[in-house]
């Protein structure tokens, strides 16, 4: 019996000494992003795989070589064909569990091929929900090989980590997959991609112009439609009525020179929709902290704040107008109306679900609270008064 006990664990010993269906971690090739585009009535899908060693920053070695990106490009009558083609030209296992961006051209959306292309990231279940998700006009492969500050890998660009620069910066805030798709099944939302590009115009390296991403627009949805792209400058204004922000600096301008440089965050947004008429109106209070970065004219608090919230007003009522003219409801005003009273929405709202005129807004206000000068000091109202 002792003999059986010792042959059936020597038997145990050896068939649990190894994994046999393993891989060693250096012959698994992952991609970490991908990218659509649709050309000649094909997809045309990109995956970007990075050597993960690139991504290690130990500490007191400086890196001496750029980061190694492949790039692998096929065309398909769907994004499973030429996925599927792109995984038999690799030389070893293709994994997806790590990508972290996805990113789709503006031939996708012109075509009407988004919601195909969502389909396939849904279906393809390695693929996660939390990636980012932009578009872009530009090259997919150019996107994929952009430059990064000292040699680091591509993983520290905005195009896989976006949140950083949006604390600084508040502009457009960046999108999750799930957050996309949620936006678009919601009728009386609009949703939108952050669109990505190239700048030249700020950084050198070397002496040489360093061509760095940026998020310069965003293409915008009603009801699962495209129905075009806004630049930022034209969707400044945007920020104060997403709770998102968190910091955005503006300039105050007087003939072509800087009178004052605000820093505004943690914006508080009431809309008060109402039916009047067979028609939408809403009212809007946008309560904002204010940080006074830099002050060059000599003028009054009362004053500054009258110029500010002057600025602001039309800010957000030219990102309003920009809406109209691409029929979306950017602001999202029509979802505080669906929300109190989806009954009169539901009269309202055409095909598109679409229930702004060019006189929605009806009261804009704008409360500023002023929470630290620096060491700026405001001309006294007395002192201006004896001035006029």
């Amino acid at each position: 019996m002792k003999a059986i006990l010792i042959l059936v664990a020597g038997a145990s010993l050896l068939l649990t000494t190894g994994c046999w269906g393993s891989l060693e971690i250096q012959t698994i090739h992952y991609v970490t992003a991908i990218g659509a585009d649709y050309k000649d009535g094909e997809f045309v899908l990109y995956a970007q795989m990075l050597d993960f060693s690139d991504a290690a920053k130990l500490e007191g070695q400086a890196k001496t070589k750029k980061p190694t990106v492949y790039v692998g490009k096929a065309a398909g009558k769907s994004a499973w064909d030429a996925a599927n083609k792109l995984q038999a030209s690799a030389q070893q296992q293709l994994f997806w569990e790590q990508v972290s961006t996805i990113i789709v051209t503006e031939n996708v959306l012109k075509a009407d091929k988004h919601l195909e292309f969502l389909e396939f990231t849904n279906r393809y279940k390695e693929i996660r929900y939390n990636t980012w998700i932009f578009s872009t006009k530009e090259n997919i492969e150019d996107i994929f090989k952009a430059q990064t500050f000292f040699k680091f890998s591509p993983l520290y660009t905005l195009l896989h980590e976006p949140k950083e620069q949006y604390r600084q910066n508040s502009s457009i805030s960046p999108v999750r997959l799930y957050q996309f798709i949620r936006s678009l099944k919601d009728k009386a939302r609009s949703s939108y991609l952050p669109s990505l590009t190239f700048n030249a115009a700020f950084w050198r390296e070397n002496g040489k112009n360093m061509k760095l991403l940026e998020i310069d627009g965003a293409d915008l949805f009603q009801t699962k439609r495209w129905n075009g792209w806004i630049s930022r400058t034209d969707l400044t204004g945007w920020q104060w009525v997403n709770p998102k922000t968190q910091s955005y600096p503006v300039a105050l301008l007087a003939d072509d020179d800087i009178s004052a440089v605000m820093l505004f965050k943690k914006p508080r947004i009431h809309i008060r929709p109402q039916a009047k008429w067979d028609k939408a109106y809403f009212d809007m209070t946008i309560t904002l902290d204010a940080y006074l970065v830099e002050l060059r004219e000599a003028m009054t608090e009362n004053e500054l704040m009258e110029r500010y919230t002057k600025l602001l007003e039309g800010q957000i009522l030219h990102v309003f107008r920009e809406g109209i003219r691409i029929h979306t409801d950017v602001l999202n005003l029509g979802d505080t109306l669906y929300r109190s009273n989806p009954r009169v929405w539901q009269q309202m709202a055409d095909d598109h679900s679409f229930v702004l005129h060019n006189d929605a807004i009806r009261h804009l206000k704008i409360n500023i609270h002023f929470n630290d000068t620096g060491e700026y000091k405001f001309v006294p109202q007395k002192q201006k008064d004896e001035d006029k």
